[in-house]
């Protein structure tokens, strides 16, 4: 898994920075954070440098990743790990879906949403 969060840094004054991580999970199921880069923004050129970094560290071959849906973000992925899969985060997937939706609406589509994701009917 591949993110990024914003935090307020003080290095004199307070200003936000982009956190970028990424969390590995092995074929046992064993969790490992892989690292993590401070960036001023999130772009897709940011992950591709980042990208670089964990595969010249020796993440040589990953099978998935699943990631937020930045613009460009599952090229850069292509790029350096081109065969690897690529999925969109369902967190992120249903707040952009339900960003779309009238809020008198929200609660009964998130609902609706959160059971079709779980693969209920």
């Amino acid at each position: 898994m591949i993110d990024a969060m914003f935090f307020n840094m003080r290095r004199g004054t307070v200003e936000k920075d982009c956190v970028h991580f990424a969390l590995g999970m092995d074929d046992e199921g064993h969790e490992q954070i892989l690292g993590f880069w401070l960036n001023p923004t999130e772009s897709s050129t940011s992950w591709e440098s980042l990208l670089s970094d964990l595969k010249n560290r020796g993440a040589a071959e990953v099978l998935l990743f699943v990631a937020d849906a930045l613009s460009g973000i599952e090229e850069s992925v292509k790029r350096q790990y081109p065969r690897s899969d690529f999925q969109s985060c369902t967190v992120h997937a249903m707040r952009n879906a339900l960003s779309r939706v009238r809020a008198s609406d929200r609660y009964t589509v998130a609902k609706e949403l959160n059971v079709r994701l779980k693969g209920r009917s």
